[in-house]
């Protein structure tokens, strides 16, 4: 499931992007500014769609943007090539690009992502009830294997870019602090960016999300 947006005249860098929604909501329309903004930068940002969570179960979704994805690629041979997405999006991009799904230079830029779903939500040890909704089982096993943290391996993603807000209230930053920790650990590429200003994902009619979006463009372009 793809969705194009205009064409860029002169790309930069293809980013193929991921909606958020917790793998149960969310289209990739919802990314039209995302592509608006993008395309100022010479980015061509084009929206992979998934089917969604109860009615389709993992790893369903992780299928249908590998597919998407493959589809996509082929007209872009030649263009500098990156992947990531928003929460649940963020998710699916770090499994193509660390998962061997896409080539090892593919650069990946998530927000606000779920990483680890071993992870707690909360300090008094709560858990991701909405993981319920996408695993037939939960089980630490199947936890671990919807984690797409342990895919990372030494240079791949290609380098990184990790933004979270910091007044984020569903996805605590600790999964971030953990993708970045294992990145190092893998000696990758990586920048973070840790926003007192945003929330969870970005609401570009908002100024500090604008601009959080824009200065990963620019991360992205100027490598």
């Amino acid at each position: 499931m793809i969705h194009n947006f205009p064409a860029v005249p002169h790309v930069k860098a293809l980013l193929l992007f991921i909606h958020g929604g917790g793998w149960t909501s969310g289209s990739p329309y919802d990314l039209a500014e995302h592509a608006a903004i993008a395309a100022e930068y010479d980015v061509q940002l084009v929206a992979l769609g998934y089917r969604l969570a109860p009615e389709h179960r993992w790893p369903v979704q992780l299928c249908d943007v590998i597919d998407a994805a493959a589809e996509v690629t082929q007209s872009y041979a030649d263009v500098p090539l990156a992947c990531g997405g928003e929460s649940a999006g963020a998710h699916l991009g770090l499994w193509l690009t660390a998962g061997g799904h896409l080539p090892a230079s593919t650069a990946f830029i998530g927000i606000s992502g779920l990483y680890d779903l071993s992870l707690p939500l909360t300090e008094s040890g709560e858990t991701y009830r909405i993981v319920e909704k996408v695993l037939e089982e939960r089980t630490p096993q199947t936890e671990r294997e919807l984690s797409p943290i342990h895919a990372v391996a030494e240079g791949r993603p290609g380098r990184s870019y990790l933004l979270h807000g910091a007044q984020d209230p569903l996805v605590p930053i600790q999964q971030t602090i953990a993708l970045a920790e294992r990145l190092k650990e893998k000696q990758n590429v990586l920048t973070v960016r840790f926003d007192p200003k945003i929330g969870h994902c970005l609401d570009l009619s908002r100024e500090p999300d604008r601009l959080a979006w824009q200065l990963a463009l620019e991360w992205l372009v100027d490598a």
